[in-house]
């Protein structure tokens, strides 16, 4: 879609436009949808300016088609009332083809229905064309994260591992930053030592030293020297 043809004033914290969920429309140009070949549905932009195939690479960065923006709304209408949801993701969110699924997951980790996402999430995981994939796990862990829930954060971690995946670097900081945010300092620096072991990790040094008292900073850099590690550089520019 052209820049211009898009309000930045209805742009949510992950660069996407908000969506009107009363309605069921975006802020500028509707979204309509076709099915393809591919098993994927089409989503083309009102007056044909320009087509976007939905593919699994893009699904991060695809608009909603309706079927996708009914669901989320629909979940969301019901999400006090466990029956309801049960009856919406029978009728509603099953139904749906396999990116636009990926698609209400996204939506409702954006407006941080964390409890909501777990349901399509785990809907997902039973679908015949899962395959376990690291990056739909970081995007539980970071919602959950978000909203402080370190428990469920931490089973999706385990979740991971018993599918047979490792955690590579970038879900182990979200589960980090989580823990930042819920204040949870011995458990993050508990696990910073631990991504320590595998060696340096800039990004999950300055998640950590963010929520840390200057005495816990000075403590985990002479443990940090110990380990042979040097920091000097980043601290002489910051």
């Amino acid at each position: 879609m052209p820049r211009a043809d898009i309000d930045r004033g209805f742009r949510g914290w992950d660069g996407r436009p908000h969506v009107d969920y009363a309605t069921n429309r975006w802020p500028v140009r509707q979204c309509s949808t076709k099915a393809s070949s591919s098993g994927y549905r089409e989503s083309t932009v009102a007056k044909g300016t320009k087509n976007m195939p939905l593919t699994p690479k893009k699904w991060k960065r695809a608009l909603p088609s309706k079927e996708v923006l009914n669901a989320v709304y629909s979940l969301r209408r019901v999400k006090r009332n466990p029956d309801g949801i049960k009856e919406v993701m029978r009728k509603y969110v099953s139904r749906l083809l396999k990116l636009e699924m990926l698609l209400v997951l996204s939506e409702l980790q954006r407006l941080d229905e964390w409890h909501l996402a777990h349901q399509v999430f785990t809907m997902i995981r039973k679908e015949s064309w899962y395959k376990p994939d690291v990056y739909l796990f970081q995007t539980m862990v970071q919602v959950f994260g978000r909203n402080k829930r370190i428990k469920e954060a931490e089973k999706i971690f385990e979740d991971l591992e018993d599918e047979g995946l490792h955690p590579n670097e970038s879900i182990t900081r979200e589960l980090l930053r989580a823990y930042v945010t819920s204040g949870m300092m011995p458990e993050a620096i508990k696990l910073y030592k631990e991504i320590l072991e595998l060696g340096k990790d800039q990004a999950a040094r300055s998640i950590l030293f963010h929520g840390l008292s200057a005495e816990d900073k000075e403590e985990l850099s002479q443990y940090e020297r110990q380990k042979g590690i040097d920091w000097s550089f980043v601290e002489k520019r910051d």
